[in-house]
């Protein structure tokens, strides 16, 4: 009981005691994450967590794919946000498919480069301006699309084909595939032109 009280005292944003962290207006008490909070700190986290805790390979195992952390040279620049991915093996055709929801995105402004036996694909969409679109006095309501800058990277298996990657934008999604052969193939630096 004392401690309660003690925790109550204090002065808001000082460090409560139910969580030892600092909370500018809450006396006492911990922040409650919601889920989009949760969902955008496991995305910031990339694969890091994954290779960390869970021990991932050095390398990709042949006919798999798993995601890297990008140099900052690589990234270019502040990344924004990730955007979803699905990637399958296509047992029958023997390549990767990667299919990425960049809705809202042109060609023009998504990059696809293989590179040291990783593909590295990232792209801007730079934020519209909603004054100038919906006048001085708008005011958001929700907002939820994303913009700025993405990268994401994939070490590609000892198989692939680097000189068979290929990429198509439909619909607002980016597909890229990936041939695999049976042996380990060559490793070479490859921009990708998109369809």
């Amino acid at each position: 009981m004392a401690s309660a009280t003690s925790a109550s005292s204090k002065a808001p944003g000082t460090e409560s005691e139910a969580c030892g962290h600092r909370h500018p207006g809450h006396v006492g008490a911990t922040h409650t994450y919601n889920w989009d909070e949760f969902r955008q700190f496991l995305d910031s986290q990339g694969s890091l967590w994954h290779s960390a805790v869970l021990g991932a390979p050095a390398s990709a195992a042949p006919n798999t794919i798993f995601e890297l952390a990008p140099t900052a040279a690589e990234a270019g620049r502040a990344i924004a946000f990730r955007p979803r991915l699905d990637a399958y093996y296509d047992t029958a055709a023997h390549k990767i498919v990667m299919l990425f929801d960049l809705p809202g995105f042109e060609k023009k402004d998504i990059s696809v480069e293989v590179t040291d036996h990783a593909i590295i694909i990232s792209g801007t969409r730079d934020r519209l301006n909603d004054k100038v679109l919906y006048g001085e006095k708008s005011r958001e309501l929700i907002k939820e699309r994303a913009f700025g800058h993405f990268c994401r990277k994939f070490q590609l298996p000892t198989n692939a084909v680097e000189d068979a990657v290929t990429a198509a934008m439909t619909g607002g999604v980016l597909e890229i595939t990936v041939e695999t052969r049976e042996e380990e193939a060559s490793h070479t630096k490859k921009k990708i032109q998109i369809a």
